[in-house]
């Protein structure tokens, strides 16, 4: 079943193909390639040490925007997902957004699983949404289900990881007031 996002992009992808055809018919053969979402941002998942670790690899001339990801635990089995935190961004100047933190090659994100128990298999949703500089389209968010092994840190592991991203970065996601709230709660 194809979801939305997949759906958008291959329609961006089509689209961009039958332009592609016509500019070369008409000599018109220098317009920048566009890709599929898929082939533009390469996700991947792992699951280890009581953490989750995510990592997208962009190619060249496309970027992702920090504050666009989000990460969902659809099957946690009595699991919950702890504060990410990222790997060093870039500020871009966006002509949409104006200041913004993006990745250019690759994003790392590290998430505490936070629960009691051994190790499970659960399912894990990312979203994402990211540009390509030569084209200079955006794409759709992108909404990625991953399979991935559950193994909960330790609450104290958990607490010094937040705590830890808390005190050092300027990079992670902001923070609500009610996310903050939510999270004392557990």
């Amino acid at each position: 079943v194809a979801s939305a996002s997949d759906t958008a992009g291959n329609a961006l992808h089509s689209a961009s193909s039958a332009l592609k055809s016509f500019s070369r018919n008409f000599g018109m053969d220098d317009e920048p390639e566009v890709l599929h979402p898929d082939e533009a941002f390469k996700a991947s998942v792992v699951g280890s040490d009581g953490k989750i670790n995510v990592r997208l690899d962009i190619v060249d001339e496309h970027y992702l925007y920090q504050n666009k990801f989000k990460f969902e635990l659809l099957d946690g089995k009595g699991m919950s997902l702890g504060k990410a935190s990222f790997s060093e961004s870039e500020e871009k100047v966006d002509p949409f957004f104006g200041k913004i933190q993006v990745y250019h090659h690759s994003a790392d994100i590290s998430i505490p699983v936070i629960g009691k128990g051994s190790m499970v298999q659960g399912k894990i949703q990312v979203a994402y949404q990211g540009c390509s500089e030569s084209s200079g389209i955006c794409y759709p968010p992108q909404k990625k289900t991953f399979d991935v092994n559950l193994t909960p840190a330790t609450e104290q592991a958990a607490m010094a990881t937040t705590a830890a991203t808390d005190s050092t970065s300027n990079d992670s996601v902001p923070v609500t007031e009610q996310d903050k709230i939510a999270a004392s709660f557990s």
